[in-house]
């Protein structure tokens, strides 16, 4: 169960911080084999990749 509240809030994290065309971008990256950390390492707001990601996820969920 944690495995899938953490997934819709990481979905809305991401919905609301990169926007529709992104989320729309990264499913298809992750659908032609792309690494989640090689299509977030293309965002400036995540330059390290996922480490980066996660960080600024826990932040935004801990003010909710």
């Amino acid at each position: 169960m944690t495995y899938y509240a953490e997934s819709v809030t990481l979905f809305e994290f991401l919905l609301e911080k990169e926007g529709q065309t992104f989320i729309r971008e990264m499913c298809q990256a992750l659908r032609h084999g792309a690494t989640m950390d090689a299509i977030v390492r293309k965002r400036s707001a995540f330059p390290k990749g996922t480490p980066d990601l996660e960080e600024a996820w826990v932040a935004w969920v801990r003010t909710r």
